[in-house]
């Protein structure tokens, strides 16, 4: 009986987080990697050619002495998506990062529905760990972009990864606390159940 319930349990539970989890997108919804290749593109042109330049010059000189690609993407709507879905998929769509060394961090902004993400690649989790993006976003990003200066949030948001990538930038010991449990949390205590 016991079993039973159990079995029950786990397979409302699994259907209930396979329906709360988002459609997957499809190529369609991701623009075409920029040819030739640029780490800044503003495709919502909320930035000026000289900002942009001035931002990817930034970047390239980066890209350069360490290997860590930088990418900032600007798009005008995620079109219902999740926007760290939507950036995942964009950075494996472009191969953001040194292939095999898997070191791409992607800054994107969703600029009509006012939505940003920082996704890193499994190469520099350990330097950007969510705790740190999400700093950097509300106190980098945010602020800058609430006066309409895209270009001094990406600027910022620039200068932080590149601190945090030498050990620069740390999280807020306030950030840590009080942290609630995801949902890839929740599927892992299922699985082990």
């Amino acid at each position: 009986m016991i079993l039973l319930q159990l079995r029950s349990f786990l397979l409302t539970a699994f259907l209930f987080l396979a329906a709360a989890l988002p459609f997957t997108i499809h190529a369609q919804n991701i623009p075409a990697a920029p040819n030739p290749p640029r780490l800044v593109n503003d495709l919502a042109n909320v930035m000026t050619p000289q900002q942009q330049q001035q931002l990817e010059d930034k970047l390239v000189n980066f890209d350069k002495t360490t290997s860590t690609q930088i990418t900032i993407v600007t798009i005008k709507s995620l079109d219902g998506y999740e926007v760290a879905q939507y950036a995942v998929e964009l950075a494996n769509t472009w191969g953001i990062g040194r292939k095999g060394k898997d070191n791409g961090v992607l800054v994107l902004a969703a600029i009509n529905d006012r939505r940003m993400n920082i996704s890193t690649g499994y190469g520099l989790e350990g330097a950007l760990p969510d705790v740190v993006t999400g700093r950097i976003i509300r106190n980098e990003m945010t602020p800058a972009f609430r006066q309409g200066d895209y270009y001094t949030g990406f600027s910022k948001a620039a200068d932080a990864i590149i601190a945090a990538t030498k050990g620069e930038y740390k999280a807020d010991p306030a950030d840590k606390k009080g942290k609630k449990i995801s949902v890839g949390g929740i599927l892992a205590m299922i699985a082990i159940i």
